[in-house]
């Protein structure tokens, strides 16, 4: 799938999603969701608030637990270690932000 082709399903399926979030916002499914396609749009800080907000409604919401957490790790040693990899000139050794 080209990048445009998955960036229009994504921005499809956030206006769907909008629509339903209308008759559910205190479900935390309904913010699971909404944060799953802020983090394919690339919007960390979105995609936290609503994780953290599902949390909110349902303490034991395995799903956003899991996803917050592993966005939160992505967010810290992940992104520094690219940042590292651009202050020493190494960025040519990685594809797509991935060391080889």
């Amino acid at each position: 799938m080209q990048p445009l082709e998955k960036l229009r399903k994504i921005d499809k399926a956030w206006h769907l999603h909008k629509f339903a979030d209308i008759c559910s916002i205190f479900q935390p499914i309904t913010h699971f969701t909404q944060a799953n396609l802020l983090a394919a749009k690339k919007n960390e800080s979105g995609a936290v608030y609503h994780y953290e907000k599902a949390l909110e409604y349902d303490a034991d919401y395995k799903p956003a637990l899991n996803m917050l957490r592993n966005l939160k790790c992505y967010s810290k040693y992940h992104k520094a270690a690219l940042a590292q990899a651009d202050k020493v000139g190494n960025r040519h050794n990685t594809i797509d932000g991935l060391y080889l």
